[in-house]
């Protein structure tokens, strides 16, 4: 079970939520992710309220409309579905100046 949660949509937040699954469904476990946080790091700004608005409500269209095991992201401005065996399937390039750059500066 997937449970999206928008921010300040429930008093006690993602917390609560969690708390009361667990109390419901004790033999699962819960984990947490704050999105935001892990993909793009720090406080969100306008833009990450936004794109985390279209993705989320992608997502729900995605839904209603019965896709299922696809992924919902950004590309070009433009909101893609991506099936999830594409997605982790295959080779990815990493652009070895940027990684070149990331150790740079994180040192």
């Amino acid at each position: 079970m997937i449970v999206v949660v928008a921010e300040g949509a429930v008093k006690g937040g993602v917390m609560k939520i969690a708390e009361e699954v667990k109390n419901k469904y004790c033999n699962y476990e819960i984990r947490i992710s704050v999105l935001g946080r892990i993909q793009r790091g720090g406080n969100p700004s306008c833009f990450d309220r936004v794109l985390a608005s279209r993705l989320g409500y992608e997502a729900i269209e995605a839904y209603l409309k019965g896709k299922e095991n696809i992924m919902v992201g950004l590309k070009n401005n433009k909101i893609t579905y991506t099936t999830f065996a594409k997605a982790s399937s295959g080779k990815h390039n990493i652009n070895k100046k940027l990684l070149l750059m990331a150790k740079d500066l994180s040192t």
